[in-house]
């Protein structure tokens, strides 16, 4: 799955407003979840991030900085690992 079929796929399982709402959320908790499947295109393509293959090109292209998986949450820029220890 390339960059582009990962921003469609996501934004097809974005949960209805009505569905949210019947689970008790309330109208800024709604707006919260549903921006968590959206990825934007970038204005201005980044390069030399260093991520490789279609991750990359992800950050590259997009800003998944709204996405959230789970407990994982993308920052709006990859930063470089450091070492612990």
């Amino acid at each position: 799955m390339d960059a582009s079929e990962f921003k469609k796929r996501l934004e097809n399982c974005v949960p209805g407003i009505e569905d949210l709402a019947k689970v008790g959320l309330l109208s800024d908790e709604v707006d919260e979840l549903r921006r968590s499947f959206f990825i934007i295109k970038r204005k201005e393509r980044l390069e030399r991030i260093g991520l490789p293959g279609q991750l990359g090109e992800l950050f590259k292209n997009y800003d998944p900085s709204n996405v959230e998986i789970g407990m994982l949450k993308f920052d709006l820029e990859p930063h470089k690992k450091t070492q612990v220890g």
